[in-house]
């Protein structure tokens, strides 16, 4: 896609960047019905994902049932996909009383991970999002607890990361996502995930990227031998293709990932260098917080962190953020 084109595609996004916006948020209470597992069934939730995180902190599992409560459910934020072998992250805002965040599987048997805030560093993400959706929430959470508990939820936001199983028939699945404090436990905020049907992974080499707002974020990863496979440049002389390319233009499609991979070749030894760019930030304030999945030779490594509208730039070759290089063998 040339840059003219990206350009040209900001003019569509207005009415079907509102309509994908609206389901960006979570459903408390019943949400939508799960893809997968139905329910009744047996398998528990380590099945789906096979770890959840708080700034490189692994939550603890607990083989038992999510507990239920009736404290007003968190709001929760992130892409309704990943790619296959990688990470998803998700912004959860919560009541500052909030002692603990707790992630389920919706239907499955047993399981669920417990996040302990008091002994995490909190997330830096405190500018109001200009989501529609998180702005009728807040709306209804001002209405029934007011302006102060609204406000106060916003400020208490946790960017979680999601590790999905990747199992095969284990692929799509809803989250349960509730808050627990000294009184208790809140309701789940459910939220609906599945793989991406267009990307694939590789064991070879594969980087991966995930970001929760509605904006134009781009991945770039520079060969040994100078390319840079990005939207401009899709497929590398020696390997290597960026099989997908979310928001491109600002047109919002809300798939928030982007994948380059060596599936059907063999990488070239060498050092590999991952860059994030800001093409737009498509009329959001930000920050926006992402997680890149780099996997090399079946090892996986995580880069999560945020960037700022100010760094949008409309780049092309050579844009954006150092994340890390990645060095191949023979």
């Amino acid at each position: 896609m040339s840059r003219t084109h990206k350009i040209l595609l900001f003019s569509t996004l207005l009415i079907p960047a509102f309509l994908l916006l609206l389901s960006a948020c979570g459903e408390s209470g019943s949400g939508l019905d799960p893809i997968v597992p139905a329910t009744g069934t047996s398998i528990p939730a380590s099945e789906f994902v096979s770890g959840v995180s708080l700034d490189g902190n692994d939550g603890s599992y607990v083989d038992e049932a999510l507990p239920e409560g009736e404290a007003e459910a968190p709001l929760v934020m992130g892409a309704r996909e990943y790619v296959q072998g990688s990470s998803a992250v998700m912004q959860v805002s919560v009541d500052p009383s909030t002692t603990q965040i707790l992630v389920g599987v919706a239907n499955t048997v047993s399981g669920y991970w417990t996040i302990d805030l008091s002994a995490a560093a909190k997330a830096a993400v405190t500018a109001q999002p200009s989501l529609p959706g998180v702005e009728a929430t807040l709306a209804k959470i001002a209405v029934t607890r007011g302006e102060a508990s609204a406000a106060a939820l916003l400020e208490n936001s946790w960017i979680i990361t999601i590790t999905p199983t990747g199992t095969p028939g284990r692929t799509s699945f809803r989250l349960l996502v509730a808050t627990r404090n000294e009184e208790g436990v809140s309701q789940a905020t459910s939220h609906t995930i599945m793989q991406n049907a267009t990307a694939v992974g590789s064991d070879a080499l594969q980087v991966s990227l995930n970001w929760i707002h509605p904006v134009d974020l781009d991945l770039h990863v520079v060969t040994p031998g100078g390319e840079d496979i990005f939207w401009a440049h899709r497929s590398g002389s020696d390997g290597g293709t960026l099989d997908l390319d979310s928001n491109a233009g600002c047109r919002i499609d809300g798939v928030n990932n982007e994948n380059i991979t060596w599936l059907s070749s063999t990488p070239a030894a060498g050092d590999y260098i991952v860059r994030l760019d800001l093409w737009s930030a498509c009329a959001e304030e930000g920050p926006f917080p992402y997680i890149i999945t780099v996997t090399v030779h079946g090892e996986t490594h995580l880069y999560q962190g945020e960037m700022s509208a100010t760094e949008a730039d409309n780049g092309g070759e050579g844009s954006g953020r150092y994340i890390t290089t990645v060095t191949v063998g023979d």
